[in-house]
């Protein structure tokens, strides 16, 4: 108890007992360091003031843990991705983008996404995401040999395999119609000499053309979507929009039969689906968010009958069960998203297209010849397979078997969006959403706001009917009802002008940031009045096609892929796409 004088200096190398209290009131001096294992809030990335519950997932566990060892949570800064169709000509810009982003950071692929939670992608976004999240060629290739993309890289391995000389000749009378009539169909046709088949297969296609640089249709043969990732793309939730076929879907033929399908979903409050059904193929991955059901639709009863001349047999009924994703193969999971002409398999729709008034043959049995371009799928046992082809002869074989076809993800290049604000809302994620959405096309045909948009991006905002259940679209001569894609307010566009924008010749790009608040959809399940931002980066190219119909479309696009690259490392591109990233 011997007190010690106020000004008695304690030498510095005087050991303080551990158990000595320091008083309430000392103060630490500035500099004093801070034990390397001590955190602040700010080292997690989380600002300080959230609170907001409705950032967590529905089945986080209670307050009591840390919320940020668990797994289900959603940052404020979380970043979705929303990849649009469009073929080869939407694949090609996806890759300007994205090498453009790794050259202008200086960053590998997984930091550049390092707060990317969430990736929908359709149709050629679907090869893009699939490819560079389970290929390590692709991947490897795109990460690391940039220079090489056009001539030893997958572009240019795609066009020295790509014939177009005569692709309508020395066809069946069929398929000589099919190709001659509609221009837009050539270069299946192309694909199919390509690949040695006789029948217009598009799973056929897809496998042995848009997989075949880098030898990437062996190496994910046997991938399926839980398989085994790139390491950028691990704890990243993958969501492929696809749909299925409803009206009078044509599955086997034979003499003057047809063997089709009709497709009747029975869930109280969903619209009548018209043509199609939406279907997610989906895979979480590590990201802790709870999948979506793999049809919207989860009451669907299948009627299979026999069509002839003299009489019509059945219908056969049976009712799908499925409803889990488990055990898809990613190449087939994205072959579907991208059946764009999945229509000429339905007798129903080609009654309407009024297209072969020249033709001999029944709409039946153009549809059967068009039916390879719808992939078939097998539903029976609780399980979706790709059996390669249709099985058996009779409608009672394909009832039996839950035979089906798929296609692409409604006919509008940015489905993916609604696909995944569906998974958002889902997850818990209401309001304070952040998706940015890569659009990829041809042409700037409508107007929201003061903005020419493409046709697609018009969709998202303004409804084409007033019951919004059902959208008309029309694509190589056939206008289809479809599911209508209405997502936001069309006020979002009032005063709005591009963020940022590049163009050079025919190429051009722009960036617009969008305060949206969702409308109600009842086809995709969407709840009406939440706000979160929309960034939108576009590329439109008038001159680039989704199927390569010419040899003069390789060069466009190799002009999509050097302006998109160009775009973002030389023109002011990467300060805007590293915000909507979440990196600044």
């Amino acid at each position: 108890d011997t007190a010690v004088p106020e000004d008695t200096a304690i030498p510095e190398d005087t050991a303080v007992p551990e158990d000595t209290a320091v008083p309430e009131d000392t103060a630490i001096p500035e500099d004093t360091a801070v034990p390397q294992d001590s955190f602040t809030l700010e080292d997690t990335g989380v600002p300080n003031d959230v609170t907001n519950d409705d950032d967590v997932f529905a089945d986080t566990a209670d307050d009591t843990e840390d919320p940020l060892e668990d797994a289900n949570v959603v940052l404020p800064n979380s970043v979705h991705l929303a990849f649009s169709g469009g073929g080869w000509h939407s694949h090609t810009a996806l890759a300007g983008w994205f090498m453009g982003m790794l050259e202008a950071s200086g960053k590998s692929l997984q930091e550049l996404t390092q707060h990317v939670e969430s990736i929908a992608a359709n149709s050629g976004g679907g090869w893009f995401l699939t490819q560079l999240a389970y290929s390590n060629a692709y991947r490897s290739a795109l990460e690391d040999e940039p220079d090489l993309y056009t001539t030893s890289g997958f572009l240019g391995q795609t066009e020295e395999f790509f014939d177009l000389e005569e692709p309508c000749k020395g066809l069946s009378a069929i398929n000589t119609i099919l190709c001659e009539q509609m221009e837009s169909t050539r270069p299946m046709f192309a694909m199919m000499k390509m690949t040695g088949t006789q029948s217009l297969r598009w799973d056929i296609l897809v496998n042995e053309v848009v997989y075949q640089p880098f030898s990437m249709k062996t190496e994910l043969k046997d991938t399926t979507l839980e398989g085994p990732r790139e390491a950028w793309a691990t704890d990243k939730a993958l969501i492929l929009a696809s749909a299925l076929m409803t009206e009078e879907v044509v599955l086997g033929y034979d003499q003057w039969a047809t063997e089709p399908y009709s497709a009747e979903t029975k869930d109280e409050g969903l619209p009548a689906q018209k043509n199609f059904t939406p279907l997610f193929f989906s895979e979480m991955g590590s990201s802790g968010h709870i999948d979506p059901p793999l049809l919207r639709a989860q009451d669907i009863d299948l009627h299979y009958t026999s069509i002839g001349w003299a009489s019509t047999k059945g219908p056969e009924t049976t009712a799908i069960t499925l409803d889990t994703s488990a055990g898809i193969s990613a190449i087939g999971a994205s072959t579907a998203s991208s059946a764009a002409l999945a229509p000429l398999a339905s007798s129903s729709i080609l009654d309407k297209a009024d297209l072969y008034t020249t033709a001999v043959f029944s709409t039946s049995a153009l549809a059967y010849a068009g039916s390879g371009l719808a992939p078939p799928a097998n539903l029976a046992g609780a399980t979706l397979t790709f059996p390669g082809g249709v099985a058996g002869a009779e409608y009672t074989d394909y009832a039996k078997a839950q035979t089906v076809r798929l296609a692409d993800g409604a006919y509008l290049d940015d489905t993916a969006v609604a696909y995944l604000l569906n998974h958002l809302q889902k997850n818990g994620v209401a309001d304070g959403f952040n998706i940015t959405l890569f659009m990829n096309g041809r042409a700037q045909s409508a107007t929201l706001g003061t903005q020419k948009v493409s046709s697609s991006i018009e969709r998202l905002f303004m409804p084409a009917l007033a019951d919004n259940d059902v959208s008309p679209f029309c694509m190589f001569g056939i206008c289809v009802d479809t599911m209508s894609a209405h997502l936001f307010d069309a006020v979002a566009w009032d005063g709005v002008e591009p963020t940022w924008s590049h163009q050079d010749g025919d190429v051009s790009l722009a960036y617009h940031q969008l305060a949206v608040t969702t409308v109600e959809n009842k086809t995709f399940d969407i709840a009406e009045g939440h706000t979160g931002t929309l960034h939108i980066f576009s590329l439109v190219h008038p001159n680039s096609e989704p199927l390569p119909s010419k040899p003069e479309t390789f060069d466009a696009y190799k002009k999509v892929l050097a302006t998109a690259m160009d775009g973002v490392i030389n023109q002011g591109g990467w300060a805007h796409l590293s915000k909507a990233l979440g990196l600044e």
